[in-house]
């Protein structure tokens, strides 16, 4: 299990609770997202009424997809999260919202907080700067206690799973192909399993692909089929229209 905190928090309560719970958006259709607990038109108001700039606080618990995570599990954790997040309060004075996404390949839990305690109506901040050092212990026992994956074994792990091939990708689109590898590599970078441009290669390699041409700033991708397909992400400069995957490599925390 993962815990990860967004950077937003400043807008109006619509936008973040329509994110988690909207069911319309067409990847969801088969999968809608599910409260488990809260009621998204409270967090929104209370969110809505505060006149501090900074609002609510959002973020997901993310397990890998061969972790089970049971209803009854899922009840145990968010009780136990909101121990650990409002220590020192009672239920009465904080409001939260807890949505299951399943859409994906793996087990997700959102959360949003308005960040406003709601007996005083002062500030509340259940995630401040440096929040990671006060959740990672949290997230460890969990993980240990029900063997699930930790964050820092994914290092040991490839990008792309050994079931994945070329096959999947030769009766795509190149746009499809494009957002298809775009997502998957920044899922790498943000997992820190994609740190350099190495690692891109590597991870392209895994699923099939050739890599026939490395510019300075861009590389060349083949897919081996009766009708090649080469798709060339170049960098170009001062222009506001630069490729994903240049994004992604100007991101790389090392180089090579």
């Amino acid at each position: 299990m993962l815990m990860k905190v967004f950077k937003h928090g400043i807008g109006r309560g619509e936008k973040v609770i329509g994110y988690v719970t909207d069911s319309n958006v067409e990847k969801r259709k088969h999968s809608p997202p599910k409260i488990l607990r809260g009621d998204p038109d409270q967090v929104k108001r209370l969110i809505d009424t505060t006149s501090r700039k900074w609002r609510y606080t959002s973020g997901v618990l993310s397990w890998a997809p061969e972790d089970n995570v049971t209803p009854e599990k899922e009840k145990e954790l968010m009780d136990s999260f909101e121990q650990h997040a409002f220590a020192g309060i009672e239920p009465d004075q904080y409001s939260i919202l807890w949505v299951r996404h399943s859409h994906t390949t793996h087990h997700e839990l959102h959360f949003v907080i308005p960040r406003t305690e709601l007996r005083s109506d002062k500030a509340l901040n259940p995630c401040p700067p440096g929040w990671d050092k006060q959740y990672n212990p949290w997230c460890e026992l969990w993980n240990r206690r029900n063997n699930w994956a930790r964050p820092d074994e994914l290092k040991r792990t490839r990008l792309v799973s050994p079931g994945a091939s070329i096959g999947s990708y030769c009766d795509s689109t190149a746009a499809e192909i494009r957002t298809s590898l775009t997502e998957s590599l920044m899922q790498g970078v943000e997992a820190g399993l994609i740190k350099n441009r190495t690692d891109i290669i590597t991870a392209l390699k895994q699923v099939g692909f050739t890599v026939p041409r490395r510019g300075k700033d861009y590389l060349t991708i083949e897919i081996p089929s009766d009708s090649q397909t080469a798709l060339q992400k170049k960098k170009k400069t001062n222009t506001p229209k630069r490729s994903s995957l240049c994004k992604i490599m100007e991101r790389r925390k090392t180089a090579d």
